[in-house]
């Protein structure tokens, strides 16, 4: 059986996410290339969202689904999106999700069948073109599953209609940190956090996107921020914010003007600052802006975590950048972390800061918990020391306009 279908993204609270995640059980990596899943990725929450009700289709009675990811890439060797292996009750199966034109698409689901790139060879990266195409590639060669290398008509056919990845300037690691104890520091200020994204028709934009995300925490306690919209609901005891909507979208538009992103997607902080207040103003509240916690090219944590305590969301200005997610074991830290070049705007709503006790010594990780503004992944942690720089920061808060 094979199902096929566009951004189908049905379960609408993180609350039943959340529990599904709990439910399913995570492989063990079965080689260095494969991958956990992640709440937050949003090419893991596609096929959470969908492969339990999938899988009732071909099952009767309890369900017991494992799954792990390999990343997949498109002809021109950039990042297109995972190849879930998964077993339902024992048996095998495999799901592909891509990202392109500013959606993720889950393109492929099979039952009681095996993961097409299973047995190619373990330094070559997998190749996916279109529904049931499939290659890979070598130092730059590519080879058919069966192991023939492509002719260069092939590949000129292929180029005509593969899947092209969206999100090309991002890099991916990952990091075991093992210890002798650790203590670990953790503050949100919420239950959950805003995860408004990019929509799929900008470019760039990433400020009005951190707008809207601080605007729609605002609005919690400040009514009509968001006109006529309430932006979370309680589940289970914790307050969770909705999933980005109708109402979210238009006010990134919305932000888009206000702030004045230019035709690259671009802007300044000071451009920021006016739209974001102008905005705010037209609601019937005046915004503050608090000093700024980046100085003299100086980031201040500790300040940063003050303001975070004082119920202040932070906008983050800055070059380079990155959001990780961390698993925690039995005295290890398994840490993925994704990087990019590029310049970024994000809102942080909380912070952790862990110490570790190693066998040689002492390392201190400083991250705040971000809302990425990223489709890939729309929430995690920011590593405020790691191969980024910090141009500008402010912690955000409303008074009734008088």
């Amino acid at each position: 059986m094979t199902t096929q279908f566009k951004r189908v993204m049905k379960i609408g609270t993180a609350a039943a996410l959340a529990a599904l995640v709990l439910a399913l059980i995570i492989m063990p990596c079965a080689t260095a290339l494969a991958e956990q899943l992640d709440i937050n990725n949003v090419f893991d929450r596609v096929f959470l969202e969908n492969i339990e009700e999938l899988a009732r289709g071909e099952y009767s009675g309890q369900l017991e689904i494992e799954a792990e990811k390999e990343a997949l890439y498109d002809i021109h060797l950039d990042e297109l999106g995972y190849v879930y292996n998964f077993k339902v009750n024992g048996e095998e199966g495999y799901a592909i999700a891509v990202g392109e034109s500013g959606e993720v698409s889950l393109t492929e689901v099979f039952f009681k069948t095996a993961n097409p790139y299973k047995d190619i060879p373990q330094d070559a990266l997998a190749i996916y073109h279109a529904i049931s195409v499939f290659t890979y590639n070598i130092d730059g060669r590519f080879y058919w599953l069966t192991g023939t290398e492509l002719n260069e008509k092939e590949l000129e056919d292929l180029e005509v209609f593969s899947f092209k990845a969206t999100y090309s300037n991002f890099t991916n690691t990952n990091e075991s940190v093992s210890y002798i104890s650790k203590n670990d520091d953790v503050y949100v200020m919420t239950d959950g956090i805003p995860t408004c994204v990019a929509l799929g028709d900008m470019k760039g934009g990433c400020t009005a996107v951190t707008g809207a995300n601080i605007i729609q925490f605002m609005d919690k306690r400040n009514v009509n921020l968001i006109p006529n919209y309430e932006p979370g609901e309680i589940y289970d005891g914790f307050y969770m914010f909705k999933r980005p909507g109708t109402e979210t979208s238009n006010l990134i538009r919305q932000l888009l003007v206000d702030i004045g992103v230019d035709s690259n997607g671009g802007a300044t902080v000071a451009q920021f600052k006016s739209g974001m207040t102008k905005y705010c103003e037209r609601m019937g509240y005046k915004l503050h802006f608090d000093k700024s916690i980046a100085s003299g090219g100086k980031f201040n944590y500790e300040y940063a975590k003050v303001q975070l305590m004082s119920h202040r969301p932070l906008a983050l200005f800055l070059s380079k950048y990155s959001y990780a997610s961390i698993w925690s074991f039995e005295n290890r830290d398994s840490i993925s972390t994704t990087w990019s070049d590029g310049n970024h705007a994000m809102a942080a709503f909380g912070y952790r800061e862990i110490n570790y006790t190693l066998t040689s010594g002492t390392r201190i990780d400083q991250y705040l918990y971000v809302a990425t503004g990223g489709i890939i992944s729309d929430s995690g942690y920011y590593n405020i020391n790691k191969n980024t720089t910090i141009d500008d920061c402010y912690g955000l808060f409303v008074t009734d306009l008088k």
